[in-house]
């Protein structure tokens, strides 16, 4: 259960970081730039979608760190020791 909750937890921090960077790598992708750093992107992102867009697709990765973290940490022991 700790496992799964401390993924959790990680994944709700991480979500904005993951959403600037794969914002910026599809940016380069264009034949224009939308955007001319990090900053950018987020300032952008905010005023044009609103802040919710830097949690879009937020339920899918928690579900996948739940079930993830909490098999990977809860199985650990057991199969070390095994």
């Amino acid at each position: 259960a700790y496992g799964g909750a401390a993924s959790c937890t990680a994944e709700v921090l991480t979500m904005p970081v993951d959403v600037v960077k794969t914002r910026l790598q599809m940016d380069g992708a264009a034949s224009t730039r939308l955007y001319s750093g990090s900053l950018d992107c987020c300032v952008k992102l905010a005023r044009a979608e609103g802040v919710r867009a830097f949690f879009r697709g937020l339920s899918p990765a928690l579900l996948r760190q739940s079930t993830y973290g909490s098999l990977r940490y809860g199985l650990y022991a057991p199969l070390r020791d095994a």
